[in-house]
This record gives C-alpha cells, sequence and structure tokens, in this order.
C-alpha cells in the first residue's frame, strides 16, 4: 500500500484538544438537526405546493426564484457578523429566524391554502438567513477545528448529515403517506413543517454549545463586488467558484423540475418518491469513507473535475428508464458523485480562500449563486411553459445534461491536465492542486 504525504502523516498523528474535540461533536450534532429540518421540511416544499393545487412550474419554481430575494438578503451578512462581533452570535440569530420561516407554511397546511406569493416570500426568508449565516458558518469552523483535521471532519459530519437527513426524509414520507390515506394530507404537511422547525432550533442548541470566535476585525467595511468577481477568473485561486455558478445553471434547468417530473408527470406516489430520492442520501451515507480517500489522494481539484464530468449524464436516464428499480439504481450512482463534488467543493473554498477575505467573497458569491439557480429554472419553466408539459421534460434534461458537460470545460487546465505533450511538467504530488494560494 502506497504510505501517505509526510504532510498528511504529521497532520493526522497529532492530538487533539478537548475544545477541539468538544466542538467536531456538536457542529456534527447541529448538522444532524439541520439535516433533519432538510429531509422533513425543505425537501416536501415543492410537494407542499403541488397538494395546495400549484401548477408543476409553480411547484418547481418554488426552490429556486425565491433564492434571489435570499440571496439579496444575505448580504446584510459581513455586516451583521461585524455587529454581532461574534460568528457564533450571528449565526444562531440566522438559524433561529431561519427555522422561524417554516411557522407560515405550518398555518398554511393548517388552513388548507396559500398564495403562491406568500409561498415565494416565506421560502425566500426561509434562504436568505440560510444564505446568511454560510459564510460566517465557514469563517466560524476553520477558527474552531483544526486545518488538518478539516477533510475527516468534514466527511464524518457529512455521512451523519446525510444519514440524519435520509432518515428524517423516510420517516416523513412514510407519515405523508399515513396521512393521505387518512384524506389528511395538508395536516401531514403541517405535521412536518412544525418538526422542521423543532430540528432546527435543537440544532441552535448545539451551535451555542460551541467554541465562539470573534469576527475578524481587518474584514473590509464594504463589499465590492467588482474585485470580488475578477477572483472567480483567477486560474490558481478561486476560479472554481465560476465553474459552480455555471454548474448551477446547467444543474437546475433539469433539476429544479425533478419532484414535480416524478410526482406531477410520472406520476410516483409517495412510498416509491421516498425511495427513488432516497437511495442518493444511502449513496453518500455509505461511499463517503472511500471518497474521501479518493479526494486526498488526487486532490481536491482534480476530484472535482471528476465528479463534474461524472454528473453531466444523469438527468438523461430520469426520462429514458422511467420506471423505479432503475431509477433507484440510478439515483444511488447520482448521490455517490454528488458526495464527491460537494466534498471536494467544500475542501477547495477552505484551500483556496484566505480567510481573511472568505466570508467577503462567499456572501457575493451566495449572490451570484442564487441567480444561477433562478436562471437554470427559469429556463426549465420556460421550456415546461411553451412546449406542452407532455413532451418538455425530455427536451429539459437533455439539455440540462449537455450545460452540464459543457460546464466543466472552465476547469480543464491543459498545462496541469496534459504534460505528455505539453511545455510544463505536471507535478506529481497528488495534492499540488490543492494548496491554498493564500498558503
Amino acid at each position: 500500500m502506497e504510505k501517505l504525504p509526510p504532510s498528511i502523516r504529521s497532520a493526522s498523528a497529532t492530538p487533539l484538544t478537548q475544545s477541539a474535540k468538544k466542538n467536531m461533536i456538536f457542529s456534527c450534532a447541529d448538522g444532524a438537526a439541520y439535516s433533519m429540518m432538510v429531509g422533513c421540511g425543505e425537501t416536501y416544499i415543492a410537494a407542499f405546493a403541488l397538494a395546495i393545487g400549484m401548477s408543476q412550474i409553480t411547484a418547481g419554481l418554488t426552490g429556486t426564484v425565491p433564492l434571489l430575494a435570499g440571496g439579496a438578503l444575505q448580504l446584510i451578512g459581513p455586516a451583521g457578523a461585524r455587529w454581532c462581533r461574534s460568528y457564533r452570535r450571528w449565526v444562531l440569530i440566522c438559524a433561529t429566524l431561519q427555522g422561524a420561516a417554516f411557522l407560515p407554511l405550518t398555518y398554511a397546511a393548517m388552513q388548507g391554502t396559500m398564495s403562491a406569493v406568500a409561498l415565494f416570500a416565506t421560502c425566500a426568508l426561509y434562504w436568505g438567513f440560510g444564505m446568511a449565516a454560510g459564510p460566517a458558518w465557514n469563517n466560524w469552523i476553520d477558527r474552531i477545528i483544526p486545518k488538518h483535521q478539516l477533510c475527516g471532519f468534514f466527511t464524518t459530519r457529512a455521512r451523519l448529515t446525510q444519514l440524519a437527513a435520509f432518515l428524517a426524509f423516510l420517516v416523513a414520507g412514510y407519515a405523508l403517506v399515513v396521512f393521505q390515506n387518512n384524506d389528511l394530507e395538508l395536516r401531514g404537511f403541517a405535521t412536518l413543517f412544525a418538526v422542521a422547525t423543532a430540528c432546527r432550533f435543537v440544532s441552535c442548541i448545539c451551535l451555542r454549545l460551541q467554541s465562539d470566535a470573534p469576527a475578524l476585525e481587518t474584514a473590509p467595511e464594504r463589499i465590492q463586488i467588482s474585485r470580488m468577481f475578477t477572483r472567480f477568473f483567477a486560474p490558481q485561486a478561486s476560479r472554481f467558484l465560476l465553474f459552480l455558478l455555471i454548474s448551477q445553471i446547467s444543474v437546475n434547468i433539469g433539476g429544479a423540475f425533478f419532484a414535480p417530473y416524478m410526482l406531477g408527470h410520472a406520476h410516483f406516489p409517495y412510498n416509491e418518491y421516498v425511495a427513488i430520492v432516497g437511495a442518493s442520501y444511502l449513496a453518500k451515507i455509505a461511499m463517503l469513507p472511500l471518497i474521501s480517500m479518493f479526494v486526498q489522494r488526487i486532490g481536491s481539484y482534480r476530484a472535482l473535475c471528476m465528479a463534474a464530468i461524472c454528473i453531466a449524464p444523469t438527468p438523461l436516464f430520469w426520462f429514458l428508464t422511467p420506471n423505479l428499480y432503475p431509477l433507484i439504481f440510478l439515483q444511488f450512482y447520482a448521490g455517490t458523485v454528488w458526495a464527491a463534488y460537494e466534498l471536494a467543493s467544500t475542501l477547495l473554498i477552505f484551500e483556496r480562500i484566505a480567510a481573511a477575505e472568505r466570508l467577503q467573497i462567499l456572501t457575493v458569491f451566495n449572490l451570484l449563486n442564487a441567480a444561477a439557480v433562478v436562471t437554470g429554472s427559469l429556463i426549465g419553466g420556460g421550456m415546461l411553459h411553451i412546449v406542452p408539459v407532455a413532451h418538455a421534460y425530455p427536451y429539459i434534461f437533455s439539455l440540462s445534461a449537455a450545460a452540464r458537460l459543457l460546464a466543466t470545460s472552465v476547469l480543464w487546465r491543459p498545462s496541469r491536465w496534459i504534460s505528455r505533450w505539453g511545455m510544463d511538467q505536471v507535478d506529481s504530488s497528488p495534492n499540488q492542486d490543492t494548496q491554498s494560494d493564500a498558503a
């Protein structure tokens, strides 16, 4: 067996302090509670929209269009963190308000009606406060978790969060079937959203039990969007963020309409829909240890490139194999490659963006990312509006697959990937592509 590089061996042998262990434990617990909120709440918003009589287009856009308003709202993040003088305090405020955003959905489900404007506004608050907490949380974690433990920590945390989300999604799906069989479908949605609120509040308790970290005093007072945007084109720094933005457009052309397609067009019952989506969760839980080893061996950048290529064709199979068991197998494959994609992109954020500017860059990125999600979903929604629904989905999913593949060209760097015929020699170190420019 090939030995690990000395830097990794020495880092993994460094003992952890009690404070670091406590922070890791409660951060994983926070992630699990947050994921339970996602599994029983956020995942079923589109299904709730269908249940109260909204169209498939509207249901698909509930998970995307409000993101743009949420992206604008989260621009207060850097100012909020400086005002609180604490990353933890700001994250707690945002997390509490995000959990409270489910209360209007709970009330609407009890009443049996909700306008599209009210639903979109509620979702905008939900995603806005969640996105506002994200950049501050990244900086906070970077200061309370040892850097040499980040890869192992994120792998363990991701497995726990995926398991929690899967179990919550599974139980919520079963509960929804029970309520539906008793002609109480909307009462079931109300129950799910109330539980989602409680899960987020449990997450807040876990956040409070972690060590605090004061906000960096050296952070710039204003977000200079033009300067931050130029960073997305820097090959050795954060150009991968440009790829993530383009990828979001291509993914959401088809991905935003996955639930409406499965529930509204293919007419899968809730229990089969849960099995299809659950296969992706199971794949991430089972495969993450192997994926972590793979990412550490070849480097985060190369892992992101390979995962992006493997993700590209998955939408084609949604309409080519509209049967339960092939779709379950496909979603297991998709969950595996998405796990590699998510782990690699998360690690690159810490490896290639300096802590002093991470809060600013990620805040701008979140806004652009929301715009990318909305752009992709509007392209798919426009096709659904123009082409009859019975024939639109194959075109939407095919376009999404082609766009995903084209997006990978942003990551292609011939001088670093092809050394045999090129003039530049590729470094043989497996972590060459993951060194931080700040380091």
